[in-house]
């Protein structure tokens, strides 16, 4: 008999899944063989699941391509861990349900992460991909305003702004929460004329007639006696407002 035998007839179960867990060991590294060092840490589990255990086992499933494997390991993970432990597994869960087509499970797991580590840029950025791909607007603007608090520089704080802030006007219809946003984007980058045009056309689609006009005639004003393109959208803004 092996030792996980005897200690199983003992009614040890807690010994028979760590003598099941040194033989995955055993197979693992000097045998090489991840099939069998998963099937050994899945028998131990079946006597005492323990995070190291079911960690162990979604890394082996992911290793040898039993993405399903690894869902239902991370999802036993996520059972028993609370708290920012749980980013780890769930960024982890992600790439698993992604591997199995599974989209809409990987944005829940990278939300969660988010929730719980707002910081984490490679989650949010994973999460902002996915739903630029599925065209998930409602996700996607404001995934993309909360990332300005962790942007690294201006030019990304802005990009990020014009961009949720065109959702929330060309898909969303909220005008007013564009206008909000472009606001602190105009703050950013005061001598960008292409982003005060949109906050005018902003402010001008949300009622606020008196600010988009405010400001198309001091940018109409800048332009002196040239004629650059944007000349013609400000006065064909102006034209709108009149």
């Amino acid at each position: 008999q092996t030792q996980s035998e005897f200690a199983r007839e003992d009614g040890r179960t807690d010994r028979t899944a760590a003598y099941l867990e040194q033989a995955a060991d055993v197979a693992s590294t000097l045998l090489e063989d991840a099939p069998l060092a998963l099937r050994r840490l899945e028998r131990a589990i079946q006597f005492e699941v323990t995070e190291k255990r079911c960690d162990r086992v979604a890394e082996l499933a992911i290793q040898i391509g039993q993405p399903l494997v690894a869902i239902r390991y991370l999802q036993t993970l996520l059972g028993i861990v609370v708290g920012r432990a749980r980013v780890p597994y769930l960024t982890r869960l992600a790439d698993a349900h992604l591997a199995v087509g599974g989209e809409q499970e990987a944005i829940a797991a990278l939300e969660e992460t988010l929730a719980l580590a707002p910081e984490t840029g490679a989650a949010r950025n994973r999460l902002i991909t996915l739903c630029r791909a599925r065209g998930d607007a409602a996700r996607l603007a404001p995934v993309l305003f909360e990332g300005v608090n962790y942007a690294t520089d201006d030019a990304e704080r802005v990009a990020l702004l014009r961009e949720s802030a065109e959702l929330y006007t060309s898909k969303l219809e909220e005008p007013s929460r564009a206008a909000e946003l472009l606001e602190r984007a105009t703050e950013l980058a005061p001598d960008d004329r292409s982003l005060a045009m949109m906050y005018a056309d902003a402010l001008g689609q949300s009622g606020n007639r008196e600010g988009a006009l405010e400001i198309l005639s001091q940018l109409a004003g800048t332009f002196g006696t040239r004629r650059p393109k944007e000349r013609a959208t400000v006065h064909y803004y102006l034209a709108r407002l009149h």
